[in-house]
């Protein structure tokens, strides 16, 4: 995988959990994968904090991560009663939420056994980081 990875994903850790287990297979967002990321290795950026809000900043530094890898494709969705394994909490739901919801498609996961050192970042979207290079 060395050299092959060049986008990052914010995720609360235990949301990363569940994708790495194969228990949610669709990752919600409300936007949709950019083309260049579809079919391509996206690490994992498990973060702390509240759900559905952000914890990196604009950059994230070079540095060690408990990155894990996913392969991900999105299709649009009507609404969030489309489809069930994107675990997104009831109350949320019967907030009222009514923006388009995108999701993204876990098709490969891969647990790595120990963090990876990762190279700074750069936000893409409001989670979504591209990497300059790899170090």
């Amino acid at each position: 995988m060395h050299g092959s990875t060049s986008y990052g994903l914010e995720c609360k850790a235990s949301w990363c959990d569940l994708l790495l287990s194969g228990e949610k297979t669709v990752e919600s967002r409300l936007y949709p994968l950019p083309e260049a990321c579809v079919g391509q290795r996206i690490w994992l950026l498990a973060s702390g904090g509240a759900d559905g809000v952000a914890s990196l900043g604009e950059t994230v530094l070079e540095g060690c991560t408990d990155a894990q890898v996913v392969s991900s494709s999105h299709t649009f969705l009507p609404s969030w009663q489309a489809w069930g394994l994107h675990y997104v909490p009831a109350a949320l739901l019967n907030a009222g939420v009514t923006a388009e919801i995108f999701g993204w498609e876990v098709v490969s996961r891969e647990a790595l056994p120990a963090a990876r050192p990762l190279p700074a970042m750069k936000r893409m979207k409001r989670s979504l980081y591209y990497m300059d290079s790899w170090c």
